[in-house]
Protein backbone atom coordinates (compact mmCIF):
# COMPACT_ATOMS: atom_id res chain seq x y z
CA UNK A 1 0.00 0.00 0.00
CA UNK A 2 1.31 3.46 -0.92
CA UNK A 3 0.08 6.48 1.02
CA UNK A 4 1.00 9.98 -0.21
CA UNK A 5 0.57 12.73 2.39
CA UNK A 6 1.05 16.36 1.36
CA UNK A 7 1.50 19.26 3.77
CA UNK A 8 1.43 23.04 3.54
CA UNK A 9 4.76 23.52 5.30
CA UNK A 10 7.83 21.72 6.63
CA UNK A 11 6.70 22.04 10.26
CA UNK A 12 3.32 20.37 9.65
CA UNK A 13 4.94 17.62 7.61
CA UNK A 14 7.60 16.95 10.25
CA UNK A 15 5.10 16.85 13.12
CA UNK A 16 2.88 14.42 11.25
CA UNK A 17 5.89 12.24 10.35
CA UNK A 18 7.01 12.24 14.01
CA UNK A 19 3.55 11.07 15.14
CA UNK A 20 3.58 8.35 12.49
CA UNK A 21 7.08 7.26 13.49
CA UNK A 22 6.22 6.98 17.19
CA UNK A 23 3.09 4.93 16.48
CA UNK A 24 4.99 2.68 14.05
CA UNK A 25 7.68 2.00 16.68
CA UNK A 26 5.06 1.00 19.23
CA UNK A 27 3.24 -1.20 16.75
CA UNK A 28 6.39 -2.96 15.56
CA UNK A 29 7.82 -3.50 19.04
CA UNK A 30 4.50 -4.91 20.18
CA UNK A 31 4.59 -7.55 17.45
CA UNK A 32 8.29 -8.47 17.57
CA UNK A 33 9.49 -9.48 21.02
CA UNK A 34 9.53 -5.89 22.22
CA UNK A 35 12.16 -4.79 19.69
CA UNK A 36 12.01 -2.44 16.72
CA UNK A 37 14.72 -2.10 14.05
CA UNK A 38 15.01 1.15 12.13
CA UNK A 39 17.34 2.65 9.51
CA UNK A 40 17.75 6.41 9.28
CA UNK A 41 18.99 8.74 6.50
CA UNK A 42 20.81 12.03 6.62
CA UNK A 43 19.72 15.04 4.59
CA UNK A 44 18.08 18.35 5.35
CA UNK A 45 14.56 17.04 4.71
CA UNK A 46 14.74 14.83 7.80
CA UNK A 47 16.55 17.27 10.11
CA UNK A 48 13.40 18.89 11.51
CA UNK A 49 11.88 15.43 12.09
CA UNK A 50 14.94 14.50 14.16
CA UNK A 51 14.74 17.74 16.13
CA UNK A 52 11.11 17.05 17.01
CA UNK A 53 11.76 13.43 17.98
CA UNK A 54 14.60 14.65 20.20
CA UNK A 55 12.39 17.20 21.98
CA UNK A 56 10.80 16.30 25.34
CA UNK A 57 7.22 16.32 24.02
CA UNK A 58 8.03 13.59 21.52
CA UNK A 59 11.01 11.74 23.01
CA UNK A 60 9.14 11.02 26.25
CA UNK A 61 6.63 8.96 24.23
CA UNK A 62 9.27 6.57 22.84
CA UNK A 63 10.72 3.56 24.65
CA UNK A 64 14.24 4.08 23.30
CA UNK A 65 15.44 0.82 24.85
CA UNK A 66 13.37 -1.10 22.30
CA UNK A 67 15.14 0.42 19.30
CA UNK A 68 18.02 -0.93 17.27
CA UNK A 69 19.19 1.98 15.14
CA UNK A 70 21.00 1.52 11.82
CA UNK A 71 21.67 3.87 8.90
CA UNK A 72 20.41 3.74 5.32
CA UNK A 73 23.62 5.10 3.83
CA UNK A 74 26.71 7.16 4.55
CA UNK A 75 29.29 9.25 2.77
CA UNK A 76 32.86 7.99 2.99
CA UNK A 77 33.97 10.60 5.52
CA UNK A 78 34.99 10.55 9.18
CA UNK A 79 32.03 10.49 11.59
CA UNK A 80 32.81 14.03 12.81
CA UNK A 81 32.53 15.48 9.30
CA UNK A 82 29.88 18.04 8.45
CA UNK A 83 28.95 15.74 5.55
CA UNK A 84 28.39 12.71 7.76
CA UNK A 85 24.82 11.44 8.05
CA UNK A 86 25.74 9.96 11.41
CA UNK A 87 26.96 13.36 12.66
CA UNK A 88 23.72 15.05 11.61
CA UNK A 89 21.53 12.42 13.25
CA UNK A 90 23.65 12.34 16.40
CA UNK A 91 23.52 16.12 16.76
CA UNK A 92 19.78 16.52 16.23
CA UNK A 93 18.45 13.27 17.72
CA UNK A 94 20.72 10.62 19.22
CA UNK A 95 22.55 12.95 21.62
CA UNK A 96 19.22 14.18 22.97
CA UNK A 97 17.43 10.90 23.74
CA UNK A 98 18.17 8.02 26.16
CA UNK A 99 18.97 5.38 23.54
CA UNK A 100 21.72 3.04 24.75
CA UNK A 101 24.99 3.53 22.85
CA UNK A 102 25.12 -0.21 22.21
CA UNK A 103 21.85 0.02 20.27
CA UNK A 104 23.29 2.41 17.66
CA UNK A 105 25.11 0.86 14.69
CA UNK A 106 26.74 3.44 12.45
CA UNK A 107 28.35 2.66 9.09
CA UNK A 108 32.18 2.61 9.42
CA UNK A 109 32.55 4.64 6.24
CA UNK A 110 35.84 6.30 7.16
CA UNK A 111 37.87 3.15 6.41
CA UNK A 112 40.45 3.13 3.58
CA UNK A 113 38.60 0.45 1.60
CA UNK A 114 34.89 1.33 1.05
CA UNK A 115 34.03 -2.15 -0.23
CA UNK A 116 35.45 -3.75 2.92
CA UNK A 117 33.62 -1.18 5.05
CA UNK A 118 30.39 -2.18 3.30
CA UNK A 119 31.07 -5.86 3.97
CA UNK A 120 31.88 -5.05 7.59
CA UNK A 121 28.56 -3.27 8.02
CA UNK A 122 26.71 -6.15 6.39
CA UNK A 123 28.32 -8.53 8.88
CA UNK A 124 27.29 -6.25 11.75
CA UNK A 125 23.68 -6.13 10.55
CA UNK A 126 23.64 -9.92 10.27
CA UNK A 127 25.01 -10.35 13.81
CA UNK A 128 22.48 -7.97 15.32
CA UNK A 129 19.46 -9.34 13.49
CA UNK A 130 20.38 -12.88 14.52
CA UNK A 131 20.57 -11.65 18.13
CA UNK A 132 17.10 -10.12 17.83
CA UNK A 133 15.73 -13.59 17.17
CA UNK A 134 12.84 -15.08 15.18
CA UNK A 135 10.65 -12.70 13.23
CA UNK A 136 13.48 -10.34 12.34
CA UNK A 137 14.86 -12.23 9.33
CA UNK A 138 13.23 -13.95 6.38
CA UNK A 139 14.79 -15.86 3.49
CA UNK A 140 18.30 -14.84 4.60
CA UNK A 141 17.33 -11.17 4.53
CA UNK A 142 16.98 -8.76 7.48
CA UNK A 143 13.47 -7.39 7.95
CA UNK A 144 13.78 -3.82 9.17
CA UNK A 145 10.60 -2.62 10.80
CA UNK A 146 10.96 0.97 9.57
CA UNK A 147 13.31 2.55 7.03
CA UNK A 148 13.20 6.31 6.56
CA UNK A 149 14.48 7.61 3.23
CA UNK A 150 14.89 10.84 1.35
CA UNK A 151 14.80 11.55 -2.37
CA UNK A 152 17.33 13.54 -4.41
CA UNK A 153 16.58 15.89 -7.27
CA UNK A 154 17.75 13.12 -9.62
CA UNK A 155 15.36 10.57 -8.08
CA UNK A 156 18.04 8.77 -6.05
CA UNK A 157 17.30 7.39 -2.60
CA UNK A 158 19.71 6.23 0.10
CA UNK A 159 22.93 6.21 -2.00
CA UNK A 160 21.33 4.37 -4.90
CA UNK A 161 21.81 6.61 -7.93
CA UNK A 162 20.20 6.51 -11.41
CA UNK A 163 21.80 3.88 -13.60
CA UNK A 164 24.08 2.61 -10.83
CA UNK A 165 25.15 -1.07 -10.98
CA UNK A 166 24.08 -1.22 -7.33
CA UNK A 167 20.45 -1.19 -8.52
CA UNK A 168 20.96 -4.67 -10.00
CA UNK A 169 22.25 -6.23 -6.77
CA UNK A 170 20.22 -9.27 -5.66
CA UNK A 171 22.14 -10.75 -2.73
CA UNK A 172 24.40 -8.24 -0.95
CA UNK A 173 22.86 -6.24 1.90
CA UNK A 174 25.31 -3.34 1.83
CA UNK A 175 27.36 -1.97 -1.07
CA UNK A 176 29.99 0.60 -1.91
CA UNK A 177 28.30 3.00 -4.32
CA UNK A 178 29.40 6.08 -6.27
CA UNK A 179 27.39 9.16 -7.07
CA UNK A 180 27.86 11.59 -9.93
CA UNK A 181 30.63 14.16 -10.34
CA UNK A 182 28.32 16.94 -9.12
CA UNK A 183 28.54 15.54 -5.57
CA UNK A 184 31.19 16.78 -3.17
CA UNK A 185 31.62 13.26 -1.80
CA UNK A 186 30.96 10.69 -4.50
CA UNK A 187 32.01 7.61 -2.52
CA UNK A 188 29.12 6.23 -0.46
CA UNK A 189 28.05 3.09 1.38
CA UNK A 190 24.40 2.11 1.12
CA UNK A 191 21.79 -0.47 1.97
CA UNK A 192 20.71 -2.31 -1.17
CA UNK A 193 17.27 -2.61 -2.73
CA UNK A 194 16.70 -6.22 -1.57
CA UNK A 195 17.21 -5.14 2.06
CA UNK A 196 15.20 -1.95 1.74
CA UNK A 197 12.31 -3.76 0.04
CA UNK A 198 12.28 -6.50 2.69
CA UNK A 199 11.36 -3.92 5.34
CA UNK A 200 7.93 -3.54 6.86
CA UNK A 201 7.44 0.21 6.45
CA UNK A 202 9.18 2.64 4.13
CA UNK A 203 8.80 6.31 5.07
CA UNK A 204 9.89 8.95 2.54
CA UNK A 205 10.53 12.46 3.88
CA UNK A 206 10.73 14.99 1.04
CA UNK A 207 11.28 18.74 1.09
CA UNK A 208 12.98 21.09 -1.36
CA UNK A 209 11.95 22.82 -4.60
CA UNK A 210 14.50 20.86 -6.62
CA UNK A 211 12.67 17.59 -5.80
CA UNK A 212 9.42 18.53 -7.59
CA UNK A 213 10.23 17.25 -11.10
CA UNK A 214 11.54 13.94 -9.75
CA UNK A 215 8.43 13.42 -7.63
CA UNK A 216 6.17 14.14 -10.59
CA UNK A 217 7.98 11.52 -12.63
CA UNK A 218 7.97 8.96 -9.80
CA UNK A 219 4.23 9.30 -9.16
CA UNK A 220 3.27 9.33 -12.85
CA UNK A 221 5.57 6.47 -13.83
CA UNK A 222 4.05 3.02 -14.29
CA UNK A 223 6.32 0.66 -12.35
CA UNK A 224 9.93 0.79 -11.15
CA UNK A 225 12.43 2.70 -13.26
CA UNK A 226 16.24 2.50 -12.76
CA UNK A 227 16.39 6.12 -13.89
CA UNK A 228 14.37 6.94 -10.76
CA UNK A 229 15.70 4.67 -7.99
CA UNK A 230 13.11 5.89 -5.48
CA UNK A 231 10.42 4.40 -7.74
CA UNK A 232 11.98 0.95 -7.15
CA UNK A 233 11.36 1.08 -3.39
CA UNK A 234 8.38 -0.35 -1.53
CA UNK A 235 7.64 -1.59 1.98
CA UNK A 236 6.02 -4.94 2.67
CA UNK A 237 3.35 -3.39 4.87
CA UNK A 238 3.18 0.13 3.51
CA UNK A 239 5.08 2.92 1.84
CA UNK A 240 4.26 6.40 3.13
CA UNK A 241 5.37 9.65 1.50
CA UNK A 242 5.49 12.83 3.62
CA UNK A 243 5.84 15.79 1.26
CA UNK A 244 6.32 19.44 2.12
CA UNK A 245 4.45 21.10 -0.74
CA UNK A 246 5.53 24.61 0.26
CA UNK A 247 9.03 23.87 -1.01
CA UNK A 248 8.19 21.59 -3.95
Amino acid sequence: MTDIRRFACLEDMSKSAAEYFINAIRNSAGRKSGLCSIALPGGNSSKRLYELLGSPDFSSRVDWETLRIFFSDERCVVPESGESNYALIKTHLLSRVPVPEGHIFRIPAEGPDPDESARQYERRIREEFIKMGPGHMSLAMPMFDIIILGVGADGHTASLFPGSPALDEKFRWVLYSRGGPELRTRDRITLTLPVINASGRIVFIVSGKEKGPALEKIFSHDGPDPALPASMVHGNEETVWFIDESSI
